[in-house]
């Protein structure tokens, strides 16, 4: 991200009592219109809020300094884009009626870290935002987020527990995580476009609730390792095709109220797998495929508009 002006701010820093050390100093500094916030390799804990005057405050929590101080404040700045780089540590980010205009990209480092966009308060990014995680067990949850261009979240190397609700992504999404065991929970949003979900290895649950987008892929197998993944759909539409693949291990996938303006592919390949279906249209085609394994397939009201295909289930069951 590019901010046009070279100007500085970095306040006078107080002297830090030893007690106060193991929760870090993180640093704050407005660069024209690019606002930047840097933590050390210490357990930092902050929360970034405008309030109603307008100001941006970010406040240390549980023993973290801002600058030096408890606090620190900008006076109704003009964010046209933010830039957070967290380093180690097992940091806490929360944001609060942010506005910006363009790109916010959060680095959150090495460490259980956690970033949240609480329901409290809604957050407008202007552009895009991209929040990473590195080595370690990563909280993400985004409640009220409205992104005008694109999502991305990537949990890195670790468990990843990823939330979206009550938001608004007007382009792309996709979420990330590695091999372990990976939850992703995304309800009452809407995508413009393709929403990707990927969980790669591990048993993965995948939970989807009041959700529109063009185009949805659900892939648990990114890597062919094996994992017990559960995919579970209610109220889910899309533009075009929306596909499940779950790859190998005793997967369960259950899907109600699920309907395509195109195909719906849903591929359970290795293992003792199970999909369970109710009220489930496809306009175009409607294919379904057990793969190898003892699987069993449970649906009621299913339909393609040119073709419903029931491959590779030992056990089917038509309500």
């Amino acid at each position: 991200m590019k901010n046009t002006s070279k100007i500085g701010f970095r306040p006078q820093m107080e002297h830090l009592e030893s007690r106060q050390l193991m929760a870090g100093d993180v640093m704050v500094a407005l660069e024209g219109s690019l606002l930047t916030v840097n933590g050390d390799n210490l357990d930092n804990q902050i929360a970034i809020t405008r309030n109603v005057a307008g100001d941006v405050v970010v406040s240390g929590q549980n023993g973290t300094l801002v600058n030096g101080l408890t606090s620190f404040r900008l006076v109704r700045p003009s964010i046209n884009a933010v830039e957070i780089r967290m380093e180690d540590g097992n940091d806490l980010v929360s944001i609060r009626n942010l506005q910006v205009a363009n790109d916010m990209f959060v680095d959150m480092g090495a460490g259980n870290d956690r970033f949240v966009a609480p329901a409290t308060t809604p957050n407008t990014i202007g552009a895009n935002l991209a929040v990473y995680g590195s080595e370690g067990n990563d909280l993400i949850q985004l409640n009220r987020v409205t992104v005008r261009e694109d999502l991305f979240v990537d949990g890195g190397i670790g468990t990843l527990q990823a939330t979206l609700v009550d938001s608004v992504i007007s382009k792309a999404a996709n979420i990330v995580a590695d091999d372990l065991a990976d939850v992703v929970t995304v309800q009452r949003t809407r995508v413009g476009l393709d929403l990707n979900i990927e969980t790669k290895g591990g048993s993965d649950r995948v939970t989807l609730t009041d959700l529109s987008a063009f185009n949805l892929a659900v892939n648990t197998d990114a890597n062919g390792f094996t994992g017990l993944d559960r995919v579970t759909m209610n109220r889910v539409t899309t533009v075009e095709d929306l596909g499940v693949f779950t790859g190998a291990g005793a997967d369960t996938v259950q899907m109600t109220d699920v309907s395509s303006g195109k195909s719906i592919t849903v591929s359970l390949d290795e293992g003792n797998d199970r999909l369970v279906m109710a009220r489930v249209t496809a306009a175009a085609d409607a294919v379904f495929e057990g793969g190898a394994g003892l699987d069993s397939v449970d649906f009621l009201a299913v339909m393609g508009g040119t073709k419903r295909e029931f491959k590779e289930f030992e056990t089917v069951i038509a309500r």
